[in-house]
């Protein structure tokens, strides 16, 4: 139940360079050719369309046909998931070739027209019906039909083959651009947030600023290594083994380039955690020789002198707050632990009985458990972790003389597990719901805390391939919830139960 990519083939790979590739195919092979989006519309324009396709688009009847025949083909081809000839309702052969990228289709390659024999005398006297239909001269329709390409059974599989090698180079070009967007969005957020706190680190900025300009470099090489690539599809018709090889040797770049990628990220983890471990430190000697010396001077100060210190002791305390937070938020890929069973309930229990019991008792707050709660399979010590600031969050954002009840509950979905956490305090308005999760946001001026609870759960969920997300209503109260992997084979008594209810 992990995110899932959302980007289109026109995102993810330059249509300038698409169209070349579909024109140099479309020459090679003497047919027309063309990429359609899954709703529908051509993503690149025809290449060497034939006459008998550009007449029947030629009115907007026609066209509108045309498009949903390719759209039916489509469909068709996804269906089969093997090389076949599919013919569009005016009786043209053509090859279809969906791109998959990353398990989603993201487009569809046509290359047409074409016929494996001459026209039979009944498929003409439809092709007069449908030219009726569609407003164009029949008869003209009829002299292109006459004029259409018959390709022998063995040139079209090769064709076939030479379409879906060109289809596959595609779908793996979609998928590096994708993975080097996910790559450059967390290299951006990890900068973002680390600049503004530790400034007096500027070497060690200096030398990941370095570091990100070797890896433009090395998107600018593979860029070079695609045109390269280009330049090979070209090749394909007259050496299909080549051809393979080639595309062997593209499977083990981007394999490299993934590794660089995690080695990256994990650099970047690395030096989040040294410099939030080195500034700890000097900031807590800031505070404690701050009392010391506040002590030491008990009574010879003014009450500027005095408030000045209580603003520099202040200040090196939240230091160290924000300092432990972003350690805590370093530690969910740093230090974890094998995934294992975890009782939600003993979890909660736990929780009311250690870091929850005072919240509770000056609050005179109350958490409940709604029955059945699954179990799920993950990190103890983060899911202990996640309950803890889901439900002190519901503790500390109560609605004043209210006291804050907290309602858990949890739900079986297939092999994950979907908790939710409701509480009755104040509610977030709509605008904030995702601006919650980012690092050190804060909703309320007056707020002590940190602005990285929610951005640590984000963590841990996301680690574990889940999802999070609130629901809320200011003045009624909010309700996060998350989903988590499910315990294997422990769960089928609660499915059972849920089922019959």
């Amino acid at each position: 139940m992990g995110k899932r990519e959302k980007n289109s083939l026109r995102e993810l790979v330059d249509l300038d360079e698409l169209q070349s590739i579909q024109d140099d195919f479309a020459k090679t092979v003497g047919t027309s050719s063309v990429i359609f989006t899954p709703e529908g519309e051509p993503l690149t324009q025809f290449s060497n369309p034939t006459g008998f396709c550009s007449l029947i688009q030629s009115t907007e009847e026609g066209r509108r046909r045309c498009f949903q025949s390719f759209m039916d083909m489509s469909r068709k081809a996804l269906e089969l998931k093997e090389h076949k000839i599919l013919y569009c309702f005016a009786h043209g052969g053509h090859f279809v070739a969906p791109i998959i990228i990353n398990g989603e289709h993201k487009g569809t390659m046509f290359a047409g027209q074409f016929i494996p024999r001459e026209f039979s005398r009944e498929q003409l006297t439809e092709l007069r019906r449908i030219a009726e239909e569609i407003n164009i001269d029949p008869e003209q329709l009829i002299k292109e039909a006459k004029r259409m390409r018959v390709v022998e059974e063995e040139r079209v599989w090769n064709y076939s083959s030479l379409l879906f090698h060109i289809v596959s180079l595609i779908a793996r070009l979609g998928a590096q651009a994708a993975e080097l967007n996910r790559a450059n969005d967390a290299l951006q957020r990890a900068h973002d947030e680390l600049e503004i706190r530790v400034q007096e680190r500027t070497a060690e900025l200096a030398k990941s600023n370095e570091q990100l300009r070797r890896e433009i470099e090395e998107r600018k090489r593979m860029e070079k290594e695609r045109e390269e690539a280009h330049l090979a599809v070209l090749n394909i018709a007259e050496d299909l083994n080549e051809a393979r090889i080639e595309a062997e040797n593209a499977r083990r770049e981007l394999e490299e380039l993934t590794r660089k990628l995690e080695k990256s990220n994990q650099e970047l983890q690395d030096f989040a955690y040294i410099v939030s471990h080195d500034l700890k430190a000097p900031v807590r000697k800031v505070a404690m020789f701050g009392d010391l010396l506040k002590e030491s001077l008990a009574g010879r100060l003014d009450e500027d002198e005095q408030e000045n210190f209580e603003f520099m002791i202040e200040g090196a305390t939240r230091m160290q707050q924000l300092i432990d937070a972003l350690l805590t938020y370093s530690r969910v890929h740093t230090r974890v632990k094998p995934p294992q069973r975890v009782d939600l309930r003993k979890v909660i229990e736990d929780l009311k009985e250690i870091e929850l019991a005072l919240p509770l008792e000056e609050t005179g707050g109350k958490v409940e458990i709604e029955e059945p709660l699954p179990s799920v399979y993950a990190d103890p010590s983060q899911v202990y972790q996640l309950l803890q600031n889901l439900i002190a969050n519901g503790l500390k954002y109560h609605r004043e003389g209210v006291p804050p009840v907290i309602t858990i509950r949890g739900k079986q979905l297939g092999d994950w597990v979907r908790i939710e956490v409701q509480d009755n305090g104040i509610g977030i308005p709509e605008e904030h719901h995702e601006r919650i999760f980012g690092m050190f946001q804060r909703l309320h001026a007056d707020d002590k805390g940190t602005g990285v609870g929610l951005a640590v759960c984000k963590r841990i969920v996301e680690r574990h391939g889940g999802e999070i997300g609130v629901e809320s209503t200011p003045g009624v109260g909010s309700t996060f919830w998350f989903t988590l992997p499910s315990a294997p084979n422990l769960n089928e008594e609660l499915k059972t139960k849920g089922s019959e209810e």
